[in-house]
This record gives C-alpha cells, sequence and structure tokens, in this order.
C-alpha cells in the first residue's frame, strides 16, 4: 500500500454566503511525513479561531459570531500518485475541556449547558440551538402551562449541494467531504436564538434524528434590586445571557503614576517654595468602574453555567438598553450543592472592560 510522503493543506476561513471564499487561502501548509510514521497531522484550531470575529450588540438576532472553513487537502504517495480532496465546515470559537479529550464535537441539540433557565419577567427567552438538517434541530415547540404556544420547523427551505459524503483514507489520514445541504447558505444560519412571545415555560427541542432537549424556564419579578442580563460566549463558542436578579455593588479602582516635582523657586536674593504646589505629583490617572452583582437562587445546574462564565473571554452586561464589556474578576469560586447547601446562588465580580477616563485616540 502507498505511504503518504507530504502533505499541503489550504484553509480559507471567511463569513457570509457559503462558496464567497477569498481568491487565495489565508492559509497554505506543507508538512513532509516523519520518518517511521505513517500519518500527517495538521492542527488548525487556532489558525481558524484567528478569524472568528465575535460582534454583539446586545440584539440576539443579529450575533456574528460563526464563520466557513473550506480546505483542500493535497497528499503525496511514494508511488509518485496524488490524493485531493476537499470540504467545509461551521465554525464556533468554543472549546472542550481535558476531560473530552482530544477534538470534542459540538452538541448538534441545544447549545447551552442548562436546561433550567430564569428570566425577567417581560422579557424574552434565549435559546441557543443548531440549526442543521443532517445533524441540528428540526423542530420547537414552546408550551405554557401545558398548552402549546407555538410550533417552529426547521429544514422546508434546505438546498441540497453535492451528495458527496465519502471518506477518503490514505494510510491513516482521513477526512471527510463536502456535507450535503446548507441551511440558510449564510455562516450565521446555523446558530438560531429560540425565542416567542408569551412567556413559554417549557421548550421542547427535537433534532433530526428524534432526539429531543427540554428547557424549563422561570419568570421572576424582582421588587427589591434592579435585575441585571449578563451574555457571554460559552464553552460551544456562542452567546447565552444570564440573569442576577439580587443585590448590586459599584466601586471605582482608580491608578495612576506619580514624580517628586522640584517645587524650588529661585530668587535673587533668596530660595523659596510655595505651600500650594503640589511636591508628590500624579499623571497618568484613570480608573475602572467595577460591580459585584448576585444571581438570586438558582438551580444546581448553574454551577456548569457560572464555569463558562468565569472562563469566558467575551461578557457583556446589559443597562439602560446598551450593552457594555466586562471582564470576570472573580478567580476562585467554591460551586455549591443543594444536598450541603440547600439554597443555591453567586456573587460575581466584574470589571468594566474599558477605562473610565476616554483614552481612545
Amino acid at each position: 500500500m502507498a505511504t503518504i510522503t507530504t502533505a499541503t493543506l489550504e484553509l480559507w476561513i471567511y463569513r457570509g454566503a457559503f462558496g464567497s471564499k477569498p481568491s487565495t487561502p489565508n492559509y497554505t501548509i506543507t508538512k513532509e511525513n516523519k520518518t517511521g510514521e505513517s500519518i500527517i497531522i495538521f492542527e488548525i484550531a487556532e489558525l481558524v479561531r484567528d478569524y472568528i470575529e465575535i460582534e454583539f450588540t446586545g440584539d440576539y438576532n443579529s450575533i456574528v459570531q460563526s464563520s466557513w472553513v473550506e480546505w483542500t487537502l493535497t497528499k503525496t504517495l511514494d508511488d509518485s500518485s496524488v490524493d485531493v480532496t476537499t470540504g467545509s465546515r461551521i465554525v464556533l470559537d468554543g472549546y472542550g475541556y481535558f476531560q473530552d479529550e482530544i477534538n470534542p464535537e459540538l452538541p448538534y441539540i441545544l447549545l447551552q449547558s442548562n436546561n433550567k433557565m430564569y428570566v425577567k419577567d417581560g422579557d424574552l427567552p434565549y435559546i441557543p440551538v443548531f440549526v442543521d438538517v443532517e445533524e441540528g434541530v428540526y423542530s420547537i415547540d414552546y408550551y405554557k402551562n401545558g398548552v402549546l404556544l407555538l410550533s417552529e420547523t426547521f429544514g422546508a427551505s434546505l438546498t441540497p449541494l453535492t451528495a458527496d459524503l465519502t471518506t477518503f483514507t490514505a494510510d491513516g489520514t482521513s477526512i471527510t467531504a463536502d456535507m450535503n445541504y446548507i441551511g440558510g447558505a449564510g455562516s450565521a444560519n446555523y446558530v438560531f436564538n429560540a425565542t416567542t412571545v408569551g412567556n413559554p415555560d417549557t421548550v421542547i427541542i427535537t433534532d433530526v434524528h428524534n432526539n429531543t432537549e427540554t428547557v424549563n424556564i422561570q419568570y421572576l419579578t424582582e421588587c427589591k434590586y434592579e435585575p441585571y442580563k449578563v451574555s457571554f460566549v460559552n464553552k460551544f463558542g456562542v452567546i447565552q445571557g444570564i440573569y442576577f436578579f439580587k443585590r448590586r455593588n459599584d466601586s471605582n479602582q482608580v491608578t495612576s503614576d506619580s514624580y517628586k516635582a522640584n517645587t524650588l523657586v529661585m530668587g535673587t536674593t533668596n530660595v523659596s517654595y510655595s505651600t500650594s504646589t503640589a511636591q508628590n505629583q500624579k499623571f497618568n490617572v484613570n480608573s475602572r468602574d467595577l460591580v459585584t452583582i448576585n444571581t438570586g437562587f438558582v438551580d444546581e445546574s448553574f454551577n456548569e453555567v457560572i464555569k463558562q462564565l468565569l472562563l469566558s473571554e467575551n461578557v457583556w452586561i446589559h443597562e439602560n438598553g446598551t450593552v457594555y464589556p466586562i471582564n470576570p474578576k472573580t478567580e476562585s469560586l467554591t460551586f455549591k450543592k443543594s444536598v450541603t447547601d440547600k439554597l443555591i446562588d453567586y456573587s460575581i465580580d466584574f470589571e468594566y472592560a474599558f477605562d473610565t477616563i476616554n483614552n481612545i485616540r
């Protein structure tokens, strides 16, 4: 059997309509086979991640968080034959845990870890799901008190592209070719935020293989404190929101540099200084606003949600109709369990991700 000697991988990473890739690949990587080995491995995760830009303005219907990847893999074998395979995928900036082992895959249905949600009364719930005719969501049913409010079905307008799902192999190297269908053709169309009016309390999500996920929603009215919504990119690479219903504390942290000024005034007959002139002078003064907010009592499944929030590189707080970027400051947290802690709530520290004094030039 022929053995692979070299392989060249061309990668195109882009947003928008499928097929609108740049004329030249973003990356072209050529690797030679090591002596004694029969496979060549390309690690592309960090390369792809550089081209996934997340844009969020507070509108869950216009989030930019995914991109297309297309590739051409050219393998040269030791018998001088050449094997060329192509493929494409939709990509998100997610991650797996160590326990998930190498190359964990997204769940092709519910793109959040919690099946219990707490939503401010009067707000719409948003549930991120994966929509694709082959592995994604087929239908979403919204119920309130057991009565069906709305049923949405996906896949009716999917356009067939190719029937090529062959797996090509050459001495241990494998890659799957093009997908059969593309839903909506745009890179943003594969993540759908399920929502509807009418305060649904149960949402049943069914995928194309008839597997289901049930999300239970509890609407809360907070009389004493003003609830705040925080949105963040979770481990699946999509934006989800959680509410903090209880006490909020604000603070400010000032930073500055200083120097010791020479305040002496040389006269013709004497030397003096003014007691109203500072000797220790500050400069480069600025500050960061800090906020601590409390979730209120939540289900134990929120332990995983809080963990992903603290691990997120993209977090926003919703205030007065605007979203502002914030960074979690809490770096150590003891997760609570209902069996020992009875009631579970969390206070999280955040820092606004910009200076108080505008220094953008």
